[in-house]
């Protein structure tokens, strides 16, 4: 493959690699910010309110530890996917890097 292909791939590779990182960024944020609700849901009794986008929801305090626990699993998957797809592709940029060098003397 062309030194230029081999270039271009790697900005790609690059590219991929910084948007997975800013996603798992917004994922650990949004786990905070979930993990920061069930603590306050501790102290809660009776009715609570959710944030929906431009609403606020009235839920029963069970109702709301449960939705927020399973958008937290769901939250923790995801960022175990990013977290894989991060080391996977900071191999390939290592190895690629590697192979430019080596090839340009």
């Amino acid at each position: 493959m062309p030194t230029q292909e081999k270039i271009n791939q790697m900005k790609n590779l690059n590219q991929q690699y910084q948007t997975t990182t800013a996603q798992k960024q917004m994922l650990n944020r949004q786990l905070q910010e979930i993990e920061t609700a069930l603590d306050e849901l501790k102290g809660a009794e009776g009715k609570v309110f959710l944030s929906r986008g431009m609403l606020i929801v009235e839920k029963d305090k069970k109702e709301a530890e449960e939705e927020l626990k399973d958008r937290k699993q769901t939250i923790e998957s995801g960022l175990e996917r990013m977290k894989k797809k991060e080391k996977d592709l900071e191999g390939k940029l290592k190895e690629m890097q590697k192979n430019l060098k080596a090839e340009q003397g």
